[in-house]
């Protein structure tokens, strides 16, 4: 009996989607497009972006020495032809989002 409960766990855990991770890199950026690894090529219609790999705009109030003003910062973290990036595919999905760009050397 234990042998069979075991044999169902191990099957359970094997259908069990975990996230699949890829590796690609940037071929396009306008409209943008990933290669993996595999060789296969998503286009923009396939790709998610996080705020590490697209232009971030942040806005608000600061007082400083008695003065308050606004104050709007932008950061542009947009990918490059050539540079590498992490990606997770979507469960049971046909997309992938881009986490974020791939650090190979050091930290």
């Amino acid at each position: 009996m234990m042998d069979i409960i075991k044999a169902l766990a191990a099957d359970v855990m094997e259908t069990e989607s975990k996230a699949e991770i890829a590796v690609g890199t940037v071929t396009s950026t306008q409209p943008l497009c990933v290669k993996l690894e595999n060789n296969l090529e998503l286009t923009e219609q396939f790709l998610w972006q996080t705020a590490a790999v697209s232009v971030r705009e942040e806005t608000g109030q600061m007082t400083f020495h008695g003065e308050t003003g606004q104050f709007q910062i932008q950061q542009d973290n947009r990918l490059s032809v050539g540079e590498r990036v992490v990606l997770a595919k979507q469960k049971d999905g046909q997309h992938y989002i881009i986490l974020d760009r791939l650090q190979e050397k050091g930290w």
